[in-house]
């Protein structure tokens, strides 16, 4: 239902209206109707994404939102399936429609009601708390966010390598980076990303669009009066393939990209997805396929309990070239979806290991996989 005006496409089959339809046979879709039968995508996108690629492709116009939230793992998410009226709420006047509070259940079970808000990351909070990077965090302490403050800051900061004032600065508010102002309407860069993806500076270099990182924050920084690495103002904000663009990007790269020294997992690399919610028998980690590949292949696994899992890619030296995956995972079967493009040829190790809260390491397997150009 929201995609109906939250998309940018045309009718099936002539493309003769910019709304689902059957314009052959004149049917109107309806709720429930599968939309490849009465609609096809004619949105505006960058050059990241491409068919064939396992990387996010991002919107570069406007109206895009439902297109963008198909790309993410949102619903399809290992914790629950995310749906638009969870962070939306089309009956209130807020600005974007965001919800002013959420339900939650406390630690007893009983309803816990959270007031949300998107600049003190409490909407996003609300979700997030209790697992993955925020395990520690409980509802009751996103419910309470003045008392809680410094627990919460000390948490989040961990995550972004930043400090925390995301209600006054902006540093580590969740949305700066998740859903950065990328998407063009009659305004440059007034619409927020709906992919979810912390898109990084890897992709300004190779496509020639915004990053997360300069979008909302660094550019910014580096044309006032109190520049952080020097790379020089950046005089258009249309184009993203300007000397300053490249040099801002290159430097942001040291911390966020290949080998970065904040997040070392390559944006570009690697996707998981969750293929079934049928427990395992055990625990297992696949041989990727095709092997040898070039450059795109298939890790296969299996959580039989739910751990944090973590699979880690070596070159034969023992050193360590990108994490794959890092976060908390449900009983399920999953697979990696690997891109070494920007690797060069030879055999690689990728590790998993599984933790378990309360028994520590549950599982740990490793497998070679060949990479020809």
């Amino acid at each position: 239902m929201c995609g109906f005006c939250h998309s940018r496409g045309a009718s099936v089959p002539n493309g003769t209206f910019h709304f689902p339809f059957d314009d052959a046979n004149m049917t109107d879709w309806e709720t429930g109707d599968a939309w490849d039968d009465y609609y096809t995508d004619h949105g505006g996108y960058y050059g990241d994404g491409v068919v064939g690629d396992n990387e996010i492709r991002s919107s570069k116009k406007h109206h895009q939102q439902y297109f963008d939230f198909y790309e993410s793992s949102k619903p399809t998410f290992v914790y629950h399936e995310v749906r638009c009226y969870e962070c939306h709420d089309v009956h209130n006047s807020e600005k974007h429609q965001i919800r002013t509070e959420i339900v939650e259940e406390d630690a007893s079970g009983n309803d816990l009601v959270i007031t949300t808000e998107n600049d003190n990351n409490t909407l996003c909070l609300a979700c997030h708390a209790t697992h993955g990077d925020f395990e520690t965090i409980t509802k009751e302490m996103v419910s309470d966010p003045v008392t809680n403050e410094a627990a919460i800051a000390a948490v989040v900061s961990e995550h972004t390598n930043h400090d925390y004032d995301p209600a006054g600065t902006g540093e580590s508010r969740c949305s700066k980076c998740h859903m950065p102002k990328t998407i063009k309407s009659a305004i440059n860069y007034d619409i927020h990303s709906h992919t979810f993806e912390p898109i990084s500076p890897q992709k300004t270099l190779a496509y020639g669009m915004p990053n997360s990182c300069a979008a909302s924050c660094h550019r910014g920084f580096e044309n006032g009066s109190t520049p952080v690495f020097g790379t020089g103002a950046d005089a258009s904000l249309s184009d993203w393939t300007e000397a300053t663009d490249v040099a801002l990007a290159d430097t942001l790269l040291h911390y966020f990209g290949p080998q970065g020294t904040w997040w070392s997992i390559d944006q570009i690399l690697s996707t998981v997805e969750w293929v079934d919610g049928n427990i395992p028998e055990r625990h297992s980690l696949g041989q990727n396929y095709p092997n040898p590949f070039n450059p795109n292949t298939i890790v296969p696994f299996n959580v039989h309990t739910s751990g944090h899992v973590k699979i880690v890619l070596y070159n034969l030296l023992g050193q360590e070239m990108a994490v794959l995956a890092d976060e908390f995972m449900a009983p399920g079967e999953y697979k990696l979806n690997l891109n070494a493009q920007s690797f060069s040829t030879g055999v690689y190790i990728y590790d998993m290991t599984i933790n378990n809260s309360e028994k520590g390491i549950v599982f740990k397997d490793s497998k070679k996989m060949v990479f020809m150009k």
